[in-house]
């Protein structure tokens, strides 16, 4: 994570390799009575290189803190426009062959999707280069696929989306025989979003894995997007009472965010 802070990583070490070197120059005389000349270079750097990894423990773990507290922003208080503030400058220094460039250019992508901004977010994974990473690819690749077939179901763009599911399908499938973890995943959001199209198009979804699905969300804008899924396939059943109840419910779980607009137009041309 400290990927994201190269400035304070490096600021971190330097510090942690002075403040070794202070060590070195205060106990140098006791620590090298007796030993010989060219021992005496060993005892002086030793401090400077324990100083260096204790800094740079000490760099990973406020960099992890740090960027819980940016996530927050989008996962937990779910406040898209101040984690764009905070975050993109972030992504924009980190190298493009890396998978954090990679993650965060779909995290900036899925906060504009919270505001229905489909093109920003689509622009935002636009120069994704899978291609360019190395041991990461096919979860990069996943995590890209994922996001734009996210976009394309919302944008309603049925023909793309179709394609894109293929896409992430072939991706799990290959995932499951190289990484197990990863192919599991993705293959779940094969399932949603096999789901989530046949709503779209009118067809049988399962409702009870979207009610699940709608359970289990970890934030509001994943929920609220759920629920107007889930409102699709009480349509397609010609169940309006069910179809306003949960439309209604986006628009509470939806507050500020596209999914709260969506409902609202949905129910003012009831």
């Amino acid at each position: 994570m400290v990927a994201y802070f190269k400035r304070q990583n490096i600021l971190f070490l330097v510090l942690g390799a002075l403040a070794g070197l202070a060590v070195a120059v205060v106990f140098f005389p006791q620590l090298t009575a007796g030993v010989p000349g060219y021992f005496k270079v060993f005892f002086l750097l030793m401090p400077m290189f324990v100083g260096a990894i204790v800094a740079r423990i000490a760099a990973g773990r406020w960099a992890n803190r740090r960027l819980k507290q940016i996530y927050g922003l989008l996962y937990t208080e779910v406040k898209p426009e101040e984690f764009l503030a905070s975050f993109a400058p972030l992504v924009d220094k980190v190298p493009d062959i890396t998978i954090e460039y990679v993650d965060g250019k779909n995290k900036l992508a899925y906060a504009h999707e919270a505001m229905g901004r489909f093109e920003e977010a689509m622009s935002c994974i636009a120069d994704v280069d899978t291609d360019k990473l190395k041991l990461h690819q096919l979860g990069g690749m996943a995590m890209t696929c994922n996001q734009q077939l996210r976009l394309q179901l919302l944008q309603e763009d049925a023909e793309a989306a179709r394609e894109s599911l293929e896409q992430l399908r072939t991706i799990g499938e290959a995932a499951l025989k190289r990484a197990p973890a990863l192919g599991k995943n993705t293959m779940e959001c094969v399932r949603l979003a096999e789901n989530w199209l046949a709503a779209l198009e009118g067809e049988p979804a399962d409702e009870a894995y979207l009610l699940e699905e709608v359970e289990l969300s970890r934030n509001r804008i994943h929920k609220s997007e759920m629920l107007l899924v889930l409102a699709q396939v009480y349509r397609n059943q010609g169940d309006e009472h069910r179809w306003e109840e949960t439309l209604l419910e986006a628009m509470s779980e939806g507050r500020g965010l596209y999914a709260e607009g969506k409902a609202r137009s949905l129910l003012s041309e009831k």
